[in-house]
């Protein structure tokens, strides 16, 4: 399947070095301690039905009222030690 008009049949993405995938990573962990903190500041929402709503409750069932912030917290910290992970890599 062709992404454009034009792209070559043996066309591949570009892969990624360690430093752009610890960028990529630690933003991507900001903005999940970010939602961890707009759900400890908002008021509870009604329960949701989109594809990742099982995962959120789980993490209701096992802590509570504050699942969603733990959830986005760990998914948080999972993202920030994977990224420092490749930004500290010693280059190859």
């Amino acid at each position: 399947m062709k992404l454009w008009r034009g792209q070559p049949d043996n066309w591949q993405p570009p892969e990624f070095t360690d430093k752009e995938k610890g960028q990529l990573s630690v933003a991507l962990a900001v903005v999940f301690f970010y939602l961890a903190i707009e759900s400890w500041t908002s008021p509870g929402r009604a329960s949701g039905s989109g594809r990742w709503e099982w995962l959120r409750r789980i993490f209701e069932r096992a802590f509570g009222e504050s699942g969603e912030i733990v959830l986005f917290t760990v998914l948080g910290a999972l993202a920030l030690a994977y990224g420092l992970a490749h930004l500290l890599a010693k280059r190859r």
